[in-house]
């Protein structure tokens, strides 16, 4: 396990993931989550421009950690219905982090012309949805 410090956040990185239990996996996944969450929601002053720690702190970051807390539920699934939640508690897992990506990036994410409607609006990543996320990234 590596320890990263990440302002007074210490994040630790497991490296022999290969050797993981889904358990093992969902606890990780979970921990690293919220840390990284609670960093960016209520300490990325001075790391993030003023502008992207306002967008952080109103995104909702604490949803994501209990999203990444629920992952466990779905380990125990015996239906085809709780595979699909199972997968769909993923994908949004993924999302959120590609949004929070793109806030933290909020700078170099404002000079892509495709983020701008016709009126001169910023389409801003956290209001942004899946699809609009994914062809941002594969653009």
């Amino acid at each position: 396990m590596v320890d990263q410090v990440l302002g007074k956040h210490m994040i630790r990185i497991d490296r022999d993931v290969a050797s993981f239990t889904d358990a093992d996996a969902c606890k990780a996944i979970a921990r690293e989550t919220r840390e990284i969450m609670d960093f960016w929601q209520y300490d990325s002053n001075g790391w993030a421009p003023t502008d992207v720690s306002e967008i952080l702190g109103k995104s909702k970051l604490e949803w994501q950690s209990s999203l990444s807390e629920a992952l466990r539920i779905w380990l125990s699934g015996e239906s085809e219905g709780e595979l699909i939640l199972g997968w769909a508690n993923l994908g949004a897992l993924v999302e959120g982090l590609l949004k929070l990506f793109l806030c933290v990036y909020l700078h170099d994410y404002r000079k892509a012309e495709r983020v701008w409607t016709g009126n001169g609006q910023l389409k801003t990543p956290d209001g942004e949805i899946l699809y609009n996320v994914q062809k941002f990234f594969a653009d």
